[in-house]
């Protein structure tokens, strides 16, 4: 039989921009409106935009927003009924700096020092508290794989850097999540598989002759929701409790979608100290975006207001 016709929509779309820090309106900001034709618009004193949309077969448009003193951003837009939306632009001053936000989120300056390695500079972040899995026992890594011992991690250490993940945790995500309920495992296969395959997981386990010359590494799948920490024993043991803080602190940072940072002074760039300001506020503006949001601020097609 013939196809059916598309559905047509019209609607209205009252929409609002306003700052991602200062949540302020964001008045004089240029708005470009792109579906099968181009509509500019200009938001008023209060941030305010309006377009309607008459007898149209496309659900959502391309949207770009541009105002003097904020980073450009560019998004989807449904307009499959009449309502109201609200956008956010980042404050393109201090104490926000593009370099510091494109070295956290983006991994510039790793890519810069050692090459792109394959990395796109997608936004990677949590959506979802992780439950977390800890190998309660020490494994060895004489090729490559892992090798399970006879060792029980030590009881007190592993405490200690429960307790500290779960505040940097809620540290670098902004209280928006935590680490949920621990469980505690001593089958390597079992936690293998989850380690690789599971969803929503924040994984925790210990090497001792990891020879990476490192105290510790940690990462995310932000696909799979699925992130965790290596440590290497033998630090883990000697460390002083600020030492072993402060790296726990920077690899949950690894560990919550962050990179290393060229700039002085910040957890991300020495592993010494706490998380400092200018990285809470920097975390802060990333968990506002979703995932595979790209330089400087691009949505990802999946994504739409």
């Amino acid at each position: 039989g013939p196809t059916p016709a598309p559905s047509r929509i019209s609607s209205t779309i009252s929409g609002f921009v306003i700052g991602t820090q200062t949540r302020r309106p964001v008045a004089g900001a240029r708005v470009t409106i792109t579906a099968d034709s181009r509509q500019d618009l200009t938001t008023d004193n209060n941030g305010a935009f309006t377009v309607s949309f008459s007898n149209v077969t496309f659900q959502q448009v391309r949207i770009a927003i541009e105002a003097q003193g904020y980073v450009s951003r560019e998004t989807q837009l449904r307009i499959n009924d009449t309502r109201q939306v609200v956008i956010d632009v980042i404050e393109d001053s201090p104490p926000f700096s593009l370099q510091l936000y494109r070295d956290l989120v983006r991994d510039a300056w790793d890519s810069e020092r050692f090459g792109a390695a394959g990395r796109t500079g997608e936004l990677e972040r949590w959506t979802e508290s992780p439950r977390v899995v800890v190998l309660n026992r020490v494994t060895l890594l004489p090729g490559r794989d892992l090798v399970l011992t006879d060792e029980s991690v030590d009881t007190a250490r592993l405490q200690f850097i429960l307790e500290e993940a779960r505040v940097a945790f809620r540290d670098w995500t902004n209280v928006r999540y935590e680490l949920g309920t621990v469980e505690l495992l001593e089958d390597l296969p079992v936690y293998t598989e989850i380690a690789r395959n599971g969803k929503g997981v924040f994984t925790i386990h210990f090497i001792r002759d990891w020879n990476c010359g490192c105290a510790a590494g940690g990462g995310l799948d932000p696909k799979s929701q699925n992130g965790g920490i290596t440590f290497n024993y033998p630090f883990t043991l000697t460390a002083r409790d600020s030492s072993l803080r402060s790296v726990t602190i920077h690899e949950v940072g690894h560990a919550a979608g962050f990179f290393h940072t060229r700039l002085s002074g910040t957890i991300m760039n020495s592993a010494i100290g706490s998380i400092s300001p200018v990285e809470r506020y920097h975390a802060d503006i990333a968990y506002n975006r979703p995932i595979g949001n790209m330089d400087p601020d691009r949505d990802p097609a999946s994504f739409a207001f």
